[in-house]
């Protein structure tokens, strides 16, 4: 990160090249959410957010 590269996740919670945290937009962006809003967003690993937009919980 002290390079300028994006902090990187364990490697059991990477999903195939997706290693970089990512952040989640609780309310969908498409249906009105606010894209810059903190209070709209979530850091998520690779592995969560992928299980989040199958439905899993």
């Amino acid at each position: 990160m002290s390079i300028g590269k994006a902090a990187k996740t364990r490697k059991s919670d990477a999903v195939g090249k997706r290693s970089s945290f990512e952040i989640h937009h609780v309310h969908e962006v498409a249906k009105g959410g606010d894209i810059y809003n903190v209070e709209n967003m979530l850091i998520l690993t690779p592995k969560r957010h992928v299980d989040i937009h199958k439905g899993a919980k």
